[in-house]
């Protein structure tokens, strides 16, 4: 079980630039975060349609980010990430929605728990 997660939440700026902001995400991003240190892993989700009620419109970012860090103090390893992207020269591609980031880190208070 990783120490810590970092939860990111995002959505392209349309639905005309989805697979550029996914070939991104995937190919620019996530590279660009797996060289900072602590950050070991992520797994990335798109929401389900069927999450919603019939006749639901979706809000709300559209993507999460799982992303799984391995440091003994996560606030350390957040300013790391903050370093590595302006060291770095980190840039948004056009086709992420800025205003549909939310970034949050979570330490585990308790084991998996399973049936």
């Amino acid at each position: 079980m990783p120490k810590a997660l970092m939860v990111v939440l995002t959505s392209p700026r349309s639905p005309e630039v989805e697979q550029e902001f996914n070939r991104w995400y995937t190919d620019v991003h996530i590279p660009e975060i797996l060289r900072t240190p602590g950050f070991v892993g992520v797994t990335r989700y798109k929401v389900s349609a069927s999450q919603f009620l019939p006749g639901a419109e979706s809000q709300g970012p559209q993507y999460l980010a799982l992303w799984e860090i391995e440091a003994d103090d996560v606030a350390a390893a957040a300013n790391a990430l903050q370093e590595q992207a302006i060291s770095d020269g980190w840039v948004l591609d056009d086709a992420i929605d800025p205003a549909s980031i939310s970034i949050r880190f979570f330490e585990p208070i308790t084991e998996r728990i399973t049936q």
